[in-house]
């Protein structure tokens, strides 16, 4: 599906990399049940369940250590 995001899947916070950045800021927003603007969701939700958890985190980890 199309939602017209732009960006890289993983880059939450659009500096262009995929780091540690966006691990912490995932774990912060799944520990703090933040609300995050849709293209934050999008960028986090790494294995498309449409729900921001811990298989995220992994999967973000696991994408930065091996790609």
């Amino acid at each position: 599906e199309d939602l017209g995001f732009v960006g890289i899947k993983g880059d939450s916070n659009e500096d262009g990399n995929v780091d540690i950045l966006d691990v912490m800021l995932l774990i912060n927003i799944i520990l703090n049940d933040y609300e995050i603007e849709p293209n934050i969701h999008w960028s986090l939700d790494i294995n498309y369940s449409e729900d921001l958890n811990v298989l995220d985190v992994t999967k973000l980890v696991y994408f930065i250590l091996f790609h």
